[in-house]
């Protein structure tokens, strides 16, 4: 799952996670080189309510996430 979205106020992420009991959520905004794990989500949708970094001005942020087991990332990053 990747997603991309101008961020004004809010998004809601929504996912499937088949059978297992949670994924993490990482999130990029347009000028990093890094994922930064946003959260681990067991219930979708998941909430983005942080403000963008220059108050005002649209960013763009891009999603993705990965299965986990127990405290195991299990799959790759989805595209």
């Amino acid at each position: 799952m990747t997603l991309l979205s101008l961020i004004l106020i809010w998004l809601a992420l929504s996912f499937t996670k088949s059978k297992r009991v949670s994924i993490n959520i990482y999130y990029q905004r347009e000028n990093d080189a890094d994922w930064t794990l946003q959260a681990r989500a067991t219930f979708s949708p998941l909430l983005d309510n942080r403000p963008p970094l220059h108050t005002g001005k649209p960013e763009l942020r891009r999603y993705t996430a990965v299965y986990m087991l127990k405290d195991q990332e299990i799959s790759r990053y989805f595209d």
